[in-house]
């Protein structure tokens, strides 16, 4: 789930432009060992590992010994200025993308794009021919361990049959699972509070890696979960008629999703995590109260895992990975999404301090009712996926019927965060507001 650096690794990543002159392509494996070649005479002091971000069918390395002349480079020292150095550093730091920037024939190239993604890879993007590059490197940001260091209280739960209504600020329920530790917020916390991309967030909990996962503190708005509701099929995010895990179609909530995410949240790609994914349980079963695995397709009556869970008080955070939404280049879940946003779960819900078959009131309760991705069940010829309803409820509404969209996202363990968490100091991601 996790790729780590070693003290002394650096990668850098040259996204290259494609061109379609395919007989060139001879020419790729030099010019690969020419770059990699010209890293590690430049960097001595450092390991490099060359990463090419296309098929090399589908173009060529726009780039040749004089196409790419890193001009600078400055990390930020303990005063927070900048030094001069002679290589790139070490894990642990990460490209300031607000004073790094390129140079092509004198002007600068608004175009390029110079970052630090989430496994610590420097990214260069959009590069052209004789480009100059000037680098600055910040400190990198430990988003996850700034929080831990805030919430001074933890507490282990232990089961899921009391609510938790509580005011509490400073404290975290945690949860041991195979991948690690799972941090999570529960009852009414007064400092989880976060806003990143001009947006204010709720903050669910801190996954395995670190990673911060949040939940739009509004909506965005009101949508179906799927236009039909008369297969076993539409309680699916995405579906195939024929298959109780198909993805073939997205659900009409999921586009709904993808629209928003490209108008909102695309710019900030860079700070999103795509390793935790997001959950909507479609195990069948034809039996009420334990999972048999049979039903879920041509009209069965089935209840899937979440009714199974619920009823049980007994919510869990793993998921099948083919029913765990990721993006296709995530290393865990399915590998369907177009982007990485989702919904919450019913179970998520149960640990944030909710109980099957009461109301209760948590942060996660709104005056609106809002969809979650959990299938509920299949019954007389009637999709149903669960609601977080107005009511302070749980409960199972018709795919077809509207309800309010309150996105989920994940954001980078390595982000910079400042702030309290109150709703009137809320944490903020640096360089994202």
């Amino acid at each position: 789930m996790k790729r780590y650096l070693t003290e002394r690794e650096v990668v850098m990543i040259f996204e290259t432009l494609k061109r379609s002159h395919l007989k060139r392509n001879i020419m790729i494996v030099s010019v690969i060992v020419v770059i990699i070649s010209v890293c590690i005479f430049n960097f001595t002091r450092a390991k490099y590992r060359y990463t090419q971000s296309i098929p090399l069918v589908n173009g060529i390395i726009n780039y040749s010994l004089a196409d790419l002349n890193i001009i600078a480079l400055y990390q930020q020292n303990d005063s927070g200025g900048y030094d001069e150095i002679s290589t790139v550093p070490t894990a642990g730091y990460v490209i300031n993308e607000e004073k790094s920037y390129c140079k092509v024939s004198g002007e600068q190239d608004k175009n390029v794009k110079l970052y630090t993604n989430g496994k610590g890879e420097h990214v260069f993007s959009n590069l052209k021919k004789g480009s100059k590059c000037y680098l600055y490197f910040d400190m990198g940001g430990n988003g996850y361990k700034t929080l831990l260091e805030n919430y001074t209280t933890l507490i282990k739960r232990d089961n899921f049959t009391s609510k938790i209504e509580t005011v509490m600020a400073k404290t975290l329920y945690y949860e041991e699972t195979d991948l690690g530790r799972i941090y999570y917020f529960a009852g009414n916390p007064l400092d989880n509070y976060l806003k990143f991309a001009g947006i204010l967030w709720r903050m669910v909990g801190i996954n395995e890696n670190g990673s911060i996962r949040l939940i739009h503190a509004g909506n965005i708005g009101a949508s179906a979960f799927n236009n039909g509701y008369d297969s076993n099929a539409y309680v699916g995010y995405m579906y195939n008629s024929m298959i109780v895990h198909g993805l073939t179609t997205s659900s009409t909530i999921k586009t709904f999703l993808d629209e928003w995410y490209e108008d909102n949240l695309q710019a900030f790609s860079n700070y999103i995590d795509i390793e935790v994914g997001f959950c909507g349980d479609r195990t069948p079963s034809t039996d009420s109260t334990t999972s048999n695995g049979q039903g879920g397709t041509w009209g069965t009556t089935t209840y899937y895992g979440a009714y199974i869970r619920y009823n049980a008080s007994n919510p869990s955070l793993s998921c099948l990975n083919e029913d765990l939404y990721t993006v296709k280049d995530s290393n865990v879940g399915n590998k369907a999404l177009t982007y990485p946003i989702g919904l919450i779960s019913m179970d998520e819900i149960l640990y944030a301090g909710g109980v099957a078959g009461t109301g209760f009131s948590t942060y996660l309760n709104s005056n609106y009712s809002y969809w979650t991705m959990s299938p509920y069940y299949f019954s007389f010829d009637s999709a149903y996926v669960e609601v977080m309803h107005a009511d302070n409820s749980l409960t199972p509404i018709r795919t077809d019927y509207s309800n309010y969209v309150r996105p989920v996202i994940n954001i980078k363990s390595n982000v910079i965060i400042t702030g309290s968490g109150t709703s009137s100091d809320p944490y903020v991601v640096k360089g994202t507001n």
